[in-house]
């Protein structure tokens, strides 16, 4: 009970905190004050056996984010990458200006990008776990630990902030997650959101939700959790039959 409890107000916690992303206010962040305090919290937080090295390149401008958002995608992804690394090993976190066309904008041309890159020297994964990371509730972990939204929200972020998002991974060679952002005074626009806004949820205009889990403890809680603070929740036995509702033409934002 007590586990159950735990591991579903965690993910209440980010399935709210996800939902917010509707409601980014960005700002321009200065990006050598950003990782130096980033540098110090996670010092703290991974603990001992994990190095974590940050760096700026010369001439990395200002980017523009919501900066406790980004703060927050950035700290999930580095206890992420300590989990990769339960014998310990280096995180680095580098920022530098990109000038990126296609892999992120196709329809704008070249623009210039702030290039977030968040490394670890842990395990790797293969293929297949690969393809699978960036999905909402994908995880590696013993059922119970870990929510596998920590990747999800970061795509979901980065691609509403009008930039974009990658990882690339091979087994024993770790894990490299990159985060294009816009550089302040560039401004996005709302074609920008459209692939974000097939993750994210917005609480303002879809009070619906489509709740999925195999734990009936930890859907139940959840459902409580989010029957609170307004969502209707429809709770399909399995996911099999989440599918068939869905095929079905039902209305709600899946989880």
């Amino acid at each position: 009970m007590a586990d159950a409890l735990a591991r579903g107000s965690s993910i209440t916690g980010r399935l709210l905190s996800f939902s917010r992303q509707g409601e980014l206010q960005a700002v321009p962040v200065e990006t050598d004050g950003l990782l130096q305090g980033l540098a110090e919290m996670l010092t703290h937080t991974l603990g001992p056996g994990v190095y974590v090295m940050t760096e700026v390149a010369p001439g990395t401008p200002t980017l523009f984010a919501d900066k406790a958002q980004l703060e927050t995608v950035l700290v999930n992804l580095a206890v992420n990458a300590r989990d990769a690394m339960p014998d310990g090993g280096t995180l680095t976190i580098l920022a530098s200006m990109d000038v990126t066309s296609q892999a992120v904008h196709e329809e704008r041309g070249d623009i210039d990008f702030v290039r977030l890159t968040i490394a670890d020297t842990g395990a790797g994964m293969d293929a297949a776990t690969l393809a699978r990371a960036g999905e909402p509730f994908f995880t590696t972990q013993p059922p119970g630990q870990g929510t596998g939204l920590g990747l999800a929200m970061a795509r979901g972020f980065s691609e509403q902030s009008g930039g974009g998002f990658s990882i690339a991974s091979k087994p024993g060679h770790g894990t490299t997650i990159t985060m294009w952002l816009p550089r302040a005074g560039i401004p996005s626009e709302p074609g920008d959101r459209q692939h974000a806004a097939a993750i994210t949820a917005e609480p303002s205009s879809t009070r619906r939700m489509m709740l999925v889990d195999d734990d009936a403890m930890v859907r139940l809680l959840l459902t409580a959790h989010l029957e609170e603070v307004g969502y209707e929740i429809v709770q399909p036995s399995d996911g099999l039959d989440a599918l068939a509702r869905l095929d079905g033409g039902e209305e709600s934002t899946c989880w």
